[in-house]
């Protein structure tokens, strides 16, 4: 309400109307400041509180159990951030080579005919996840996890065929001459 809406002498009931919410208004807020007042005079409230020391992972677990392949134990994995698609491609590394990775894919996509790598490898991935990262945040970036794996695998495959081109392209100019008409022949 604008000052020139009203005039204080001529018009009493507005400022009634007013004094009695201006009322109001500090009766809501001593209500509230009483209950704030309840939560911080709780016994638990400032115990439950992590403090600055206090070392919980990303999941809010206190313990941790260990998840071994092999001789390495994948969830000391050092994890950056808040990034669970890092974290899997890390954890995906440990797991399996570069050859098996170009070789398949982490998770089925469309109608593709490549091979799933190995579902009892690719569940530990998800068990390092659930241990590191709390499981409503995981169930929110499942599908962004899977397409992140899916790269690493289509990335691995590039990886490879750059790594086997200089091969190629040497069997090629062995298995083909040039004629005497300048043109490139297959040797038999």
């Amino acid at each position: 309400m604008l000052k020139s809406d009203f005039n204080l002498k001529s018009d009493s009931a507005t400022v009634n109307k007013l004094v009695e919410d201006v009322a109001t208004i500090k009766d809501v807020v001593l209500r509230l400041e009483a209950k704030i007042n309840k939560i911080y005079a709780a016994p638990d409230f400032t115990s439950s509180l992590p403090t600055a020391s206090t070392q919980l992972p990303l999941g809010g677990k206190e313990e941790v159990s260990p998840v071994k392949y092999k001789d390495v134990v994948l969830t000391d994995i050092p994890c950056s951030g808040t990034s669970p698609q890092k974290y899997a491609r890390k954890v995906l590394d440990e797991l399996f080579s570069i050859e098996e990775m170009s070789a398949g894919l982490f998770s089925k996509v469309g109608h593709s005919k490549k091979e799933l790598l190995s579902p009892t490898r690719s569940s530990l991935v998800w068990k390092c996840l659930e241990k590191k990262f709390s499981h409503s945040y995981l169930r929110k970036l499942k599908s962004a996890v899977k397409l992140s794996l899916n790269q690493k695998c289509r990335d691995a495959r590039k990886k490879c065929k750059k790594a086997l081109e200089p091969q190629f392209k040497a069997a090629k100019e062995e298995n083909y001459c040039t004629s005497s008409s300048g043109e490139e022949e297959r040797k038999y």
